[in-house]
Parts: structure tokens; sequence; C-alpha cells
């Protein structure tokens, strides 16, 4: 007889408590009696099988943490961290539902949690689930069971990547303004130099700033786009990539009300995996995963040059990429003598348009949400104050504007004084 028809009782029920076991944790959830154990290389997966939770080492570290990646992408990429100022030394760590609900990151020995969402729940009956998005959600069930809410998801606390459907930015009801914060290196999640988020003060408008000095900004939204940043047209044009047969891959939606303030991406093909991440060498960059070349392409990424870098030129002044020397005075202005600063300003003085460049910083700008262009010029002419304006939105010939006031960007390295002709002006920035 084959006795590899055969199992005995005695081996049996091993071999199916076993499939038990696994099937808990090939699932995107875990509750109070279910957790994922580093020593024994559990994971939950999303239900669409794109996205992986679970203790990882990276880079030449021996350093473990909890992260979310890429499933199904064979270059691991990470793109949240929950632990990442406090790594556990060894493979002892656990995740898991704590007794008041949190979710927590502990050593075997259940002591202290290294990290936790540390939220104050009146029900502790709550579940983690990772959802298709890469979202880390902590729901609770109400006292009936019958609804459910989500309390906590990573969404709202990233590290240093964006993710589709993210909403980044601020929310007025709760208070939060994310940020997303670079590695200190390829080795170690904890913070590193350089952040990057909204800074809501007039017209929002996004930073990146290095040890929370301002670094490089994306400009206000203009009815179409961040203002100054790249878009597809510019990049396959400088051969960053080739993406001239994917053109209108994503979808971008800016929103700015009393609830909040905050942008979002969508890929139009819901197959291309693609983020927005802050590298430790102060890089903000969009990459997409190539099938073809199993590898991350560049899709754009800022600063570019030194143009790109916050005030590079100082006061009154243009930067130009293109030119053997970059920064040079605006029309009417000459470089400064220290001897002879004034300006002036007074009746048959009038604007300038600078076409195609970007707009001085927003953040101390007014905004004329009703004015015209036309109407704006007026306003400012009535300020001897009022150094330029620009389009709020090129969009309905160009309804609604900014204008500064006193001095356009401070810095030491290059400053213009007033000589005589205009001041300057510019409807839209590409």
């Amino acid at each position: 007889m084959d006795t590899r028809r055969f199992l005995s009782a005695n081996a049996i029920v091993p071999f199916m408590a076993s499939i038990l076991f696994a099937s808990c944790f090939e699932n995107d959830i875990i509750n109070q009696t279910h957790f994922i154990s580093d020593s024994k290389t559990e994971s939950l997966v999303s239900s669409n099988g794109n996205f992986k939770l679970g203790f990882f080492s990276p880079g030449n570290s021996p350093s473990r943490y909890i992260g979310i990646w890429f499933n199904k992408i064979p270059k691991q990429t990470v793109v949240w961290v929950a632990n990442r100022e406090i790594p556990l030394k060894n493979s002892a760590g656990i995740f898991k539902i704590t007794a008041d609900g949190n979710m927590a990151v502990v050593d075997s020995k259940g002591r202290t949690p290294l990290w936790s969402t540390n939220i104050s729940m009146s029900n502790a009956n709550s579940t983690a689930k990772l959802l298709p998005s890469g979202n880390l959600v902590l729901v609770v069930k109400n006292n009936s069971g019958n609804s459910e809410s989500i309390v906590w998801q990573s969404f709202d606390y990233p590290t240093d990547t964006i993710l589709p459907g993210m909403r980044f930015g601020l929310d007025r009801e709760t208070g939060l303004n994310q940020f997303l914060t670079s590695w200190k290196s390829s080795d170690e999640p904890a913070h590193g130099d350089f952040s990057f988020g909204l800074n809501p003060n007039a017209s929002p408008q996004y930073f990146l700033y290095r040890n929370s000095y301002p670094y490089w900004r994306g400009g206000p939204w203009n009815g179409r786009s961040l203002s100054g940043t790249p878009d597809i047209s510019t990049r396959v044009k400088n051969n960053l990539a080739d993406f001239s047969n994917e053109a209108g891959l994503f979808n971008y939606s800016f929103v700015s009300n009393k609830q909040g303030t905050y942008i979002t991406f969508h890929p139009r093909n819901t197959s291309v995996f693609s983020t927005l991440v802050v590298e430790p060498t102060g890089i903000v960059k969009r990459v997409i995963w190539r099938e073809d070349s199993q590898d991350w392409a560049l899709f754009w990424l800022e600063p570019d040059d030194s143009c790109d870098v916050y005030a590079n030129c100082g006061s009154y002044s243009i930067c130009n990429f293109n030119n053997a020397i970059k920064c040079s005075c605006l029309p009417g202005f000459e470089p400064l003598s220290p001897h002879d600063w004034h300006t002036r300003c007074g009746e048959g003085e009038g604007f300038l348009k600078m076409a195609n460049v970007k707009i001085p910083d927003a953040s101390r700008a007014r905004a004329y949400a009703s004015l015209s262009l036309k109407d704006c010029e007026m306003e400012c002419l009535r300020s001897c104050n009022c150094s330029g304006y620009a389009s709020l939105d090129i969009n309905n010939e160009g309804q609604g504007c900014l204008a500064w006031y006193g001095i356009l960007k401070r810095d030491r390295i290059f400053i213009c004084e007033w000589r005589q002709g205009s001041l300057v002006s510019s409807e839209r920035s590409n």
C-alpha cells in the first residue's frame, strides 16, 4: 500500500494548525487577539496585494522597524515607518493592538511601547487594517457594533513619502498640518535635515525647509498647477525620463476652504505605481515604477538648479540659469550701493509685465479674490509701498490677484535698489 496517501491523526492536527495560523497573517487586519511577530516573519498585505506592512531593516543597518512598502515591486521601497526614532536592536519586535485599543510597537517582553498611536478612546474595541491605498487605519466599532469609524490613519502622519489619494496639507478643523521629513540616511529613517509641507499664510505655498529655514518653495496654486513647479512637458524636453507616451499620467486636485487646504494626486492608470518623496540630500522628487527597466524612473525633481534655491539672488532680482551670470536686477533696479539706497514711487509710475517667471514668495502677499488684474493695478498704485502684483487664478481671464508690499525677497547675496522706470508685475508663472 502507498503510505503517501495517508496521514496519521497525530500528523493532521499540527498540519491543519499551521495552515490556519498562516492564513491569519496573510490578510490585512490585526486585532487584540492577533498580532505581528518579527521573529515569525509575519506581515499584513492589503487586499489588492499592492502594499505590505511588516518588520524590515533599512539599507545596511541591522536595526528593525515597522514599515509599509510596495509588495509587488522587487526593489523594496518603504513609504511609511512607525518607530523611525526608536528602532529595535533584534528581531524580537511585535506589532499589536494594546489593551487600551492603540496600535503599538513593543519588544517581546511587552514593556513600554517604542511607538504608539497614543490616542484616547472610550471604546477599546479596535482593529488595525492596511487599506488598498497603503493607508494604515485604526478602526473602532461603536458599542452596538453596528458601525465603525477611523480614529487614526497613517496618511495623516506621513514619513517622507506622499502616496496617491493622500490629502497633503492643512486640516483647519483639527489643526493638523502634515509635513514630510527626510530620512537621516538610506540606512536610518530617523528625522533628517529636510522637511516639506504647506505654509498656509496669505496665498498657500509648499515649502522645503532645511533645518527649519526655507530652502525651496513650490509657489502658490494659480488655478492649474503650483506655479514654479515643473510640468511633464518640461521634463520630457529635458530628457529626465521618456514619458512622451504617458502624457496626462495624473489628476491633480487643490482644495482650499474653511475645512482645509491640501493637494491630492491620482494616477489615471491605477496600475501605475508612483510616489513623491523627500530625499536625505534635500531633493523633492516624483518617481514612477517602470516594468520594462524594473526600476524607479525620475518624473521631476526640485531644486533642479541653483536658481531654484530659495532667495538665491536677493531683493528685487531675478535668477536665470541660462545666463552666464545668473543673478540680475529686475527692470528699473540696479545693484545696491550702500551710500545712496533709496526707493521712489509716485504719480506717473506704472508696472512692467514680467512673463514666465516664478512669482515672489506669497507668504506675506495680500490676496484680492474679487479684483481683476486692472483693478489690482489701480489698488497697487494707491500705495507707494506696493511693489508688484500677479494673477491669483490664471483661468477666467485672471480673476483675483496677489499684491506684494515692501521688499520683494531679502537675502545677503545679490540685492538691487530702485533706479528709475517701473515696478514689477507678473500675470502668470510656469
